[in-house]
């Protein structure tokens, strides 16, 4: 059985700019111009949605690496600790080709969670590791800020999109 989503928010765009755009009255600008963003906005995640998968996956493995990079620096070998065990789940969960959004997305949270407070943890504790604990979260925006910028692209809020590879090719 074939999946409508994509053909249905197409109806429900149609609906709104044919239907309920008619029904605003004219001399209402603000519920006009917010129809207008939710139109645009459903269309947006017309686009995305196939998508979506790719993207829950390269976030997890983005909090992934930047877990095991910052376990490293900060408390090598202690792969029992909460950070620890929250990427091991995270991995079991990227190995899975079955896994879930809603699981990715829920192991991506618990990475982070267990990374923040990783972080504060050490924020009084060696210069030197803070350091460079500081320079792995920035290594590892990078490939995140250029995903979130490709992904937004079709906004048209991005000043420079002519410097960004395609979307998918981020994805990896």
């Amino acid at each position: 059985m074939a999946d409508h989503t994509v053909n249905t928010l197409g109806a429900a765009m149609k609906a709104l700019t044919d239907v309920v755009a008619g029904a605003v009255a004219e001399d209402d600008p603000l519920a006009k111009e917010q129809l207008a963003l939710v139109v645009a906005y459903l269309d947006f995640v017309r686009q995305r949605l196939d998508l979506r998968h790719a993207r829950a996956r390269f976030e997890l493995r983005n909090a992934v690496d930047l877990s095991v990079v910052v376990s490293a620096i900060t408390d090598p070998g202690d792969e029992t600790g909460v950070l620890g065990q929250s990427v091991e789940r995270g991995e079991r969960s990227l190995a899975d080709p079955g896994a879930l959004d809603k699981e990715l997305d829920d192991r991506r949270c618990a990475v982070e969670a267990a990374l923040r407070e990783t972080i504060r943890a050490m924020a009084h504790g060696d210069p030197d590791v803070r350091r460079r604990v500081e320079r792995a979260v920035l290594d590892a925006s990078e490939p995140r800020v250029k995903m979130e910028r490709a992904w937004y692209l079709p906004l048209g809020f991005d000043q420079r999109p002519q410097e960004l590879p395609p979307l998918v090719e981020l994805l990896g």
